[in-house]
């Protein structure tokens, strides 16, 4: 994935059911296998006999709009109370730049809809991974999972992983050391181990935000800069957000794509008052 704002989305599962179907829905648009083209996104192929994968490419995430993706049991749409799509070892990955950076598996519950995650209009990936029974044909999921489009409404992530804090603390000092050694592969690494330990750290991702700067990869900085600010509490929580928007603002600046970047140069600002961040407001208010 090569645009800022893209994602890739894949859905794999095993024998059976033989026919499950990825979705999404955000707004005037609902891509799935009837509908295999949206604004900015498509379905490759729709796959009804087993494993998969099938994946939607998201080119252009636009700002301001919520993406809700759910997996559909096709093979089961008449039966809410199905477990196939539980026993299914169905697992979705999310790919953002050259990486994978959500791993989601399908909870062991009966149903046959399976609300995911959805990506809010800053651009956060935010847990759903809920099940539910549905008696809906497919082109009325669309109606099923819209209601996750409000985001007012508090996501409960099903079977969440055993959070360890004080691991997770531990290993992000290890990251620390690994980035100020100039070792930014090991210090992703262990930035990501640090957030597997707890996926709330909000530090730990504004720290691999940086990493991914300083590696390079544009994309990846952008999503844990975002994670950064959706998770940023404290004392010090107005800090955090002003640098990750700084930071995604230096990275759409470099990418010549001035609106965005000074949109968060302002909310940067807007969080903490700062000469930089001002100079920045003013070098790309006069590109």
């Amino acid at each position: 994935m090569k645009n800022l704002d893209g994602m890739r989305v894949v859905l794999t599962w095993g024998q059976r059911p033989r026919d499950l179907d990825l979705h999404v829905s955000y707004p005037q648009n609902h891509v799935y296998f009837q509908h295999q083209a949206g604004d900015d996104a498509n379905l490759d192929v729709d796959h009804t006999d087993s494993y998969g994968p099938e994946t939607i490419t998201l080119d252009h995430k636009r700002s301001g709009q919520t993406y809700v993706f759910a997996v559909h049991d096709f093979s089961n749409e008449s039966n809410p109370a199905a477990s196939e799509l539980a026993n299914s070892e169905a697992r979705v990955f999310v790919y953002v730049g050259q990486s994978l950076v959500r791993t989601f598996s399908v909870p062991r519950q009966a149903g046959n809809l399976w609300t995911v995650f959805r990506v809010n209009g800053e651009g956060e990936i935010q847990d759903i991974n809920t099940m539910r029974g549905v008696t809906v044909r497919a082109s009325e999921v669309l109606g099923t999972i819209d209601n996750y489009n409000d985001e007012q409404l508090r996501i409960v992530p099903a079977n969440q992983d055993y959070v360890d804090a004080a691991r997770a603390s531990l290993i992000n000092k290890d990251g620390e050391r690994a980035y100020h050694a100039g070792n930014f592969d090991d210090a992703i690494w262990l930035y990501r181990e640090a957030i597997s330990f707890n996926p709330e750290f909000g530090q730990a991702y504004s720290n691999l935000g940086l990493a991914f700067q300083k590696a390079g990869r544009a994309a990846e900085a952008i999503w844990a800069n975002r994670k950064a600010i959706a998770l940023a509490n404290g004392a010090t929580a107005a800090t955090v957000r002003a640098s990750s928007y700084y930071n995604i603002g230096r990275i759409y600046e470099d990418a010549g794509q001035f609106t965005d970047a000074l949109s968060h140069y302002r909310a940067a600002r807007r969080e903490k008052s700062n000469p930089v961040y001002d100079a920045a407001i003013t070098r790309v208010s006069n590109r």
